[in-house]
């Protein structure tokens, strides 16, 4: 069986013939024959728990659509023209038309300088977040728990706020998209670190997310990142969602809130899969140039990965991670020269990179893996990682150990996959964490 495992811009390829049980995880196949504008209308035509499109920005005036940073392959810019010439349509002048553009860590700054947003600011005022600008900031409540809620002052400023961005996976609890876009997507720093703090666990020294589906500590972010939001909620949302091959098959909108469940469950259609057996060796991908730029966008597929792997067991993780880890606002860098939990106080104060920090550091105590990417074996082996130069030198060092023919699984694409074990179907496994 050949097995390709996308890797920047190359795919990497190895044969396991040689191994008796091999089962690739893929999600549903699903295509469109619509066009995207016909898509797009029909959608806005028919919104989700509001009215159409055309009658609430009928001449509508001081609107602000809020989207992702600019990306090859981000859906959001796939559909931006189409939304903005809808807009002109209904009246609505490029003047009274701001674009903000959300928080996004991990995709760097080199995208202000692409083509399309450089005809975007030619036509359109483009204002871009950053979390730790202050005077771009404004207090407009707290939530339930006493959290500050600060929000980018444009939000304020304009009568209209459309939400222009595509629901997926993510690395806190629910879906990217929809909301989130406005918390933490457009929140201050002060309001993102109170709330990811809650996740964090004192007495075991870590955040309690991503490894053991925690459902109390998840529901308390969910409900603290939504009472975030509806402290300014926006008007209108849209958000595309994407088969495995990045095609646009569905664009859900309408109520913010109730298109973002529409999309959510879409997603869970199309993405999530049942595991029956766990693996001894598990091979995932990031999915290639844009998914593995840095470890931080890649992380996500190694939580996957973990979800298929028996305790003990081994990961092959591939991601390229041209521009390094991504995790330089993290207190406590892999280093081990960051500050300690008590200076830091991280049960008050903790951004998503602390968290992939910890949950890194559980999940390779809890597994052995194996990081094919560009990174210096050095900094591998501070992330308690092994460095492999290839897929065939990762499989080497992975199959040495094992006296038997293994359970392997294939994720060709790991981040935006949801792999489910099946609790009734899966095999006795030993819980004891592999030892070095």
């Amino acid at each position: 069986m050949e097995i390709e495992l996308k890797y920047g811009s190359e795919t990497l390829k190895t044969r396991l013939d040689h191994i008796k049980s091999v089962r690739e995880l893929q999600p549903r196949r699903i295509a469109t024959l619509q066009t995207l504008e016909a898509m797009l209308a029909h959608s806005l035509r028919k919104p989700i728990g509001t009215y159409p499109f055309e009658r609430v920005f009928q001449r509508a005036r001081n609107l602000a659509v809020v989207l992702p940073p600019y990306r090859p392959g981000e859906l959001a810019w796939e559909l931006l023209p189409l939304l903005l010439k809808t807009l002109h349509e209904q009246g609505v002048s490029a003047e009274e038309i701001k674009m903000l553009i959300s928080y996004h860590p991990g995709v760097g700054s080199g995208w202000m300088q692409a083509e399309p947003v450089v005809k975007l600011q030619e036509r359109y005022a483009v204002f871009v977040h950053h979390l730790h600008d202050a005077k771009a900031l404004e207090y407009v409540g707290e939530t339930r728990r006493g959290i500050p809620v600060f929000l980018n002052r444009l939000l304020l400023d304009v009568e209209h706020v459309v939400l222009l961005g595509q629901v997926e996976y993510g690395l806190l609890p629910d879906f990217d998209g929809g909301p989130r876009m406005i918390v933490p997507g457009c929140a201050g720093y002060e309001t993102l670190a109170r709330i990811c703090a809650l996740a964090y666990h004192p007495q075991k020294r870590r955040f309690d997310l991503l490894l053991d589906e925690n459902e109390e500590t998840h529901t308390l972010l969910r409900k603290n990142f939504r009472e975030a939001y509806k402290c300014l909620p926006a008007t209108f949302g849209i958000y595309p969602i994407a088969n495995a091959k990045g095609q646009i098959i569905a664009a859900p909108a309408g109520h913010p809130i109730q298109a973002y469940i529409a999309g959510s469950k879409m997603i869970e259609c199309l993405y999530k899969v049942p595991v029956l057996q766990h693996a001894d060796l598990t091979l995932v991908s990031a999915g290639g140039a844009f998914h593995d730029a840095t470890y931080r966008m890649a992380f996500r597929s190694l939580c996957q990965a973990a979800k298929t792997t028996r305790p003990g067991g081994t990961i092959i993780l591939a991601a390229e991670c041209r521009d390094g880890t991504g995790l330089e606002m993290a207190h406590q860098p892999f280093s081990g020269q960051g500050k300690t939990d008590g200076e830091v106080r991280l049960h008050l104060f903790a951004t998503p990179e602390d968290i992939i920090v910890s949950v890194s550091r559980e999940l390779t105590r809890r597994y052995r893996v194996l990081l094919i990417s560009s990174l210096q074996p050095e900094a591998v082996q501070k992330m308690g990682m092994e460095a492999a130069g290839s897929l065939d030198e990762a499989l080497d060092l992975a199959m040495h150990d094992m006296a038997y023919s293994p359970t392997v699984h294939v994720l060709p694409q790991g981040n935006p996959l949801n792999p489910v074990p099946v609790a009734s179907h899966l095999e006795p496994v030993n819980q004891e964490l592999r030892t070095n």
